[in-house]
């Protein structure tokens, strides 16, 4: 095994999670934007584009097909994995830093 370069933000890492399966690699920056990769090689597959400020941490549906991230914009976004769709968006009257989610990803919206 050998360490990974991941190339895409542009602003310091904030947190890295990977899905149950551990196929799939979650990276959040203060460059605003989530950030998905295959985990075995560094692939990136995509960005989820909507904080306006630094997000600070995500959590990942035990199925992978929701993430959900919080950030310095005083929000939490729920996002569809497959296809980037932001789903909903969660505002509070200060900065997002953590999150409990186990609940929230899995209701159906």
């Amino acid at each position: 095994m050998r360490p990974l370069m991941l190339r895409g933000h542009e602003r310091p890492l904030t947190d890295l999670k990977y899905n149950t399966d551990g196929d799939l690699l979650f990276s959040c920056a203060k460059d605003h934007n989530p950030t998905v990769w295959f985990a075995h090689n560094g692939q990136l597959l995509g960005n989820y584009k909507g904080h306006n400020g630094a997000v600070w941490t995500c959590s990942i549906s035990w199925d992978s097909s929701r993430l959900l991230t919080a950030s310095a914009d005083q929000t939490v976004k729920l996002w569809s994995v497959q296809n980037g769709e932001q789903l909903f968006t969660f505002n509070f009257d200060a900065p997002a830093r953590l999150w409990t989610s186990r609940l929230v990803i899995n209701l159906q919206l």
